[in-house]
């Protein structure tokens, strides 16, 4: 070491360093940026993220923000996945299929999907429709990644829910 620092002023040592951390910080990807845009949704390419997005008549969704979580109840064997603001406020979508495996799940095998709008009208009447494909079912701490999509009725209208994907943490 001491022949690298020979010739050199603390000055000019420092400045060289500063140029090469500033030169390896620009050149780093900030691996912060991933989400629903990166990657092709429920590919599982985008694990390590957490994301819950979809559209409703086809106006854009973003929960991202919400508190979600998704998790396995051996009493039900069924596996739950919840976003909504804190506490029990709306809007507020929950969806669930049977095991803790990858698939698809319709309605008829086990998928099922509860809407609530923001101005907490629920969707839940039937007749109605779901579809949930897990692409990525990841242990405790990993992810569970995937799409959904669904049309849901209230007592007074209907939600076509559509390119419904998410990523989601497994808390337990």
């Amino acid at each position: 070491m001491k022949s690298f620092f020979r010739g050199y002023t603390h000055s000019t040592f420092f400045v060289l360093l500063s140029i090469s951390l500033l030169l390896i910080s620009c050149d780093k990807k900030d691996e912060t940026t991933t989400g629903p845009d990166s990657g092709s949704p429920g590919s599982g390419s985008n694990s390590g993220s957490t994301y819950f997005t979809f559209k409703v008549n086809g106006v854009a969704q973003n929960f991202s923000q919400y508190n979600t979580v998704g998790y396995y109840y051996s009493a039900s064997n069924g596996t739950y996945i919840t976003t909504s603001p804190s506490g029990f406020s709306y809007p507020s979508v929950n969806l669930g299929f049977p095991g803790k495996t990858t698939g698809t799940f319709t309605q008829t095998s086990g998928g099922w999907l509860d809407y609530t709008d923001a101005n907490n009208v629920d969707y839940y009447y039937e007749p109605s429709t779901c579809s949930i494909t897990v692409t990525q079912y990841g242990d405790v701490g990993g992810y569970i990644v995937g799409t959904f999509s669904a049309v849901k009725h209230s007592s007074s209208s209907t939600a076509t829910i559509t390119e419904g994907i998410f990523s989601v943490r497994r808390t337990y």
